[in-house]
């Protein structure tokens, strides 16, 4: 792919581009849809005149469709964006910075979004997206997923597609009081289950507790149950943000 891609930029560097603007478009509804000409005009850093050229080209294509609140995709401007995501990898550097990594780290698959979440917020969101495709490709029907809580966690399950696996259990694999409802692993736990079509199970304790009271709830059939299934889990879900 690599080498196609070199050819490409040197005999057709204007389809390239192109193809990288359009893709970014595509790209950015989805992650916001539905979202407004000006807002993504905005987030493009570009003006609504030269948008408009191609948001009415895309909508040519049935890639994206206007409505009242907004554009959004249509299936084919999904699929699109999911066939084109490896390419624009391969596009932009980020897959040999994953082979690299992948090769330091001694782990099978890396995954690089590009940017700076600190100062987009975007980022994040885009972050959720792979991973929420990630993570839908490895399951399968009656697995136990284990997830924590936390904003990237939080962007992961705003961002999970809607399928049905009505025999997967999601279960938090942490408790968790006095935090941002939304962020809890508890609540993150309820969305992605109602995304995927399966059930799952709540976690009612604290994140820290003194060894004595942890023993003690640890005997409660409820939270034995959940702890059980947590030790069988087939995948864990979790951010790499401190947790205070």
């Amino acid at each position: 792919m690599k080498e196609l891609i070199a050819a490409q930029m040197k005999l057709v560097p204007d389809l390239v581009a192109t193809m990288s603007r359009r893709y970014k478009i595509l790209q950015q509804i989805l992650l916001n849809q539905p979202i407004g000409r000006r807002s993504l005009a905005q987030q493009l850093h570009a003006t609504e005149r030269v948008l408009r050229g191609e948001v009415e080209f895309l909508r040519a294509q049935d890639l994206l469709a206007i409505e009242a609140l907004g554009m959004r995709l249509t299936p084919a401007g999904a699929r699109l964006v999911n066939d084109l995501d490896p390419v624009m990898t391969a596009l932009n550097g980020m897959s040999e910075l994953e082979d690299l990594l992948k090769e330091r780290l001694g782990i099978p698959s890396v995954i690089v979004v590009p940017g700076d979440q600190d100062s987009d917020p975007l980022v994040k969101r885009e972050l959720g997206y792979v991973s929420a495709k990630f993570i839908q490709n490895h399951l399968k029907d009656g697995d136990i997923l284990a997830v924590t809580g936390g904003t990237t966690m939080a962007a992961v399950a705003d961002m999970m597609p809607q399928i049905r696996l009505p025999n997967l259990v999601v279960i938090p694999a942490r408790g968790g009081l006095g935090e941002q409802v939304e962020t809890l692993a508890n609540t993150i736990a309820s969305t992605m289950a109602a995304r995927l079509g399966g059930s799952h199970k709540l976690f009612h304790v604290p994140d820290y507790l003194l060894e004595e009271a942890s023993q003690s709830l640890a005997r409660d059939p409820i939270v034995a149950e959940t702890l059980n299934k947590l030790r069988t889990a087939h995948m864990v879900v979790h951010g790499i943000g401190q947790a205070m």
